[in-house]
């Protein structure tokens, strides 16, 4: 298991894998992360508050529980057309 202050060192890239269970036959959430490199050297960014990095929960209608309070203001994001074409589809499957 990684933190955020576990430095994860190598020289040309890297691969990082997730067993989801025993088996992996579980169909448990995962996240993920991505890295970001700087051409040079800078200081680290300060994370947002931890009640803001918390995961957004579904109740069991299958409706996302947002909580405004926990929101991080970030920039908005411009819906392109690949956006609103993937919106459709997984609101047209059972369950959405």
């Amino acid at each position: 298991m990684l933190h955020l202050e576990n430095p994860v060192r190598f020289r040309k890239e890297i691969k990082v894998t997730i067993e989801h269970g025993h088996g992996n036959h579980l169909t448990n959430e995962m996240a993920s992360t991505a890295y970001w490199y700087a051409a040079e050297p800078a200081a680290a960014a300060q994370p947002p508050p931890v009640a803001q990095r918390l995961p957004v929960l579904l109740d069991n209608q299958g409706t996302w529980l947002h909580d405004p309070a926990r929101r991080h203001p970030g920039r908005a994001v411009p819906v392109n057309a690949e956006m609103r074409l993937m919106k459709t589809r997984a609101a047209r499957r059972p369950g959405a």
